[in-house]
């Protein structure tokens, strides 16, 4: 998927913290930590906003990042995600910890719309 959306924008993928080839911090980050991450990609880029596309893990932190920074959130995509809101996210899930094993399904996709056409 992230090929065909570069077709029409700005394709950013990354890795969680220790997920894939990122370090591993000691122990559990929280979908707080990890949105104000993603949001910190952002700002390292030069990026003030974006249409925010995330998957299973990556659509949890999506949606976190929608709540705690909406104006850099033009647009939310999420396919494929468990009918959890944030806040009810702890009752189901004990450890929100990314695991190194399973990096794919931990990306978060971040797309901006400089290539978007009108």
């Amino acid at each position: 998927m992230p090929r065909r959306l570069a077709e029409r924008y700005r394709v950013i993928l990354f890795d969680n913290r220790g997920a894939g080839r990122s370090d591993q911090p000691p122990g559990p980050l929280t979908m707080e930590q990890m949105a104000k991450d993603a949001a910190g990609l952002l700002d390292a880029l030069g990026i003030d906003h974006a249409h925010v596309f995330g998957g299973s893990m990556g659509g949890m932190i999506a949606l976190q990042m929608a709540l705690d920074y909406p104006e850099r959130v033009d647009k939310l995509v999420l396919p494929e995600n468990p009918p959890i809101l944030p806040s009810e996210r702890d009752a189901h899930m004990p450890s929100c910890a990314p695991q190194r094993e399973s990096s794919q399904g931990n990306r978060a996709r971040i797309g901006d719309s400089i290539n978007e056409e009108p």
